[in-house]
């Protein structure tokens, strides 16, 4: 339903499903928003949107006092909080 690839993980001897590609993660996404996961991986999964739109705007590569280099650090340090 939502692509990617299953593969055998041995660090902890089991099966893992992994999508990449910005179609596979938007459309999981989309069912998230309908069926939410309860978990604290939630609060970063609705960051995708502005990773998305940070990263098309190349933010990270702005001049350190531009205002999008700062939404860019505040985002970065966000995404990392343990929330």
């Amino acid at each position: 339903m939502f692509g990617g690839n299953i593969y055998f993980d041995k660090s902890y001897n089991g099966y893992s499903w992994s999508i990449q590609s910005r179609q596979e993660i938007s459309a999981f996404l989309e069912y998230i928003k309908l069926h939410p996961l309860y978990s604290h991986k939630i609060n970063r999964f609705y960051l995708v949107p502005e990773y998305y739109s940070l990263t098309d705007s190349k933010a990270y590569e702005q001049d350190k006092s531009s205002t999008n280099f700062i939404v860019w650090t505040n985002f970065v340090e966000h995404w990392n909080s343990k929330l």
